[in-house]
């Protein structure tokens, strides 16, 4: 069994000719889309993966990337190794697009495979507390800021001259995947062959039961690690695929933890504790009305920015200073707002609890 990192190696000599996109290749190209090319490529410019990871290596010497956190530098390996594999070093890169602001984190790219064939990937939550804000209004809102983008994205990129068209992306991505394309014009959604969400949430009742994602459900590819938390959040297709992954706990969510054989990802069983978070998340999901959840998601974020948490992982691993300023400072929810802080944050920490014991028994 291997990761990503060693399908690229050994598959990488084989062009897409010679063997065909598979669901591994989405992963790749769902890995990419967390990269910030901003200083390396222009909006519309068309370059390729060879030329375009010259530029970012040269902006980003290996003190810069050491900084990253290490699911993104385990990113960056990919991107590297895909720069210098047959496969994917002349596969031309474009329409990258970044957006960030105090609404939205939303950033996609398209990558031309073969004459008429396209993947487009959309990038999952990054740290930063304006994409989590974002996650979390899916509990209430529907469609969010990076939803839109996504929507007017997709039907930007996909022209005349594309008759074969993938679209995908990871945690977040997957769910913008899945959007973008139940909002096309039905000639373009017909060139769309197939879509793939890895382990990304899902919708709201009503979207999950609406005439647009009934039309696209037969082409959606759910992937989802053996401990799954993110990948089964909200209302999803039944018939999903379950894939082997190191670790345990958060750290499945990971791509580069995913395991695979061949062009294929290692097929794995859905845990025990996968179940009963999902059944917990429901369970609190469905307790409280939309317009209490949109309450609570404003109050607690405003309670983020004055502990001065700036970035998710404070909130996730915060200091002890700053969670006692956290505490203090939830007594100022009543009571129903405090239970739901319970109950979300009683999930996450449950599995951070895991992941650290996988860590330390390894």
């Amino acid at each position: 069994m291997n990761t990503i990192h060693e399908y690229v190696k050994q598959y990488g000599r084989f062009t897409f000719q010679e063997s065909p996109f598979n669901e591994v290749d989405n992963a790749v190209f769902s890995s990419l889309a967390y990269l910030d090319f901003s200083d390396c490529i222009d909006g519309e410019e068309e370059i390729t993966i060879r030329f375009l990871a010259r530029r970012y290596f040269k902006k980003n010497n290996i003190q810069k990337i050491r900084k990253n956190p290490h699911s993104i530098r385990q990113m960056i390996e990919t991107f590297f190794l895909c720069s210098t594999a047959r496969r994917y070093q002349d596969i031309i890169v474009h329409h990258f697009r970044h957006i960030i602001n105090e609404t939205t984190q939303f950033q996609a790219l398209c990558f031309t495979i073969a004459k008429g064939t396209m993947f487009v990937a959309f990038e999952g939550t990054d740290d930063s507390m304006v994409g989590w804000h974002e996650d979390f209004d899916m509990m209430h809102t529907f469609p969010i800021p990076s939803q839109k983008l996504a929507i007017e994205y997709l039907n930007q990129v996909i022209t005349r001259k594309y008759h074969r068209v993938y679209v995908g992306g990871h945690s977040k991505g997957g769910n913008l995947a899945m959007t973008a394309c139940m909002y096309l014009p039905f000639w373009k959604q017909h060139k769309v062959k197939q879509i793939y969400n890895n382990d990304g949430p899902g919708f709201r009742k009503e979207e999950y039961e609406s005439k647009e994602f009934k039309r696209i459900e037969k082409k959606l590819h759910v992937i989802i690690p053996e401990s799954s938390v993110i990948g089964l959040l909200f209302y999803h297709k039944k018939d999903f695929q379950v894939v082997k992954s190191l670790g345990r706990g958060i750290y499945q969510h990971d791509l580069s933890n995913w395991l695979c054989y061949g062009a294929y990802f290692t097929p794995g069983t859905l845990s025990d504790e996968a179940k009963s978070q999902a059944r917990r998340f429901s369970i609190c999901f469905q307790k409280y009305s939309y317009a209490k959840k949109k309450e609570f998601v404003n109050i607690l974020f405003s309670l983020f920015k004055e502990c001065n948490m700036t970035v998710f992982s404070e909130v996730t691993n915060p200091k002890i200073s700053k969670l006692i300023r956290l505490i203090h400072a939830s007594r100022k929810l009543d009571k129903e707002s405090k239970e739901l802080l319970i109950d979300m944050f009683s999930i996450v920490l449950n599995n951070k609890v895991a992941s650290k014991n996988e860590t330390i028994a390894s």
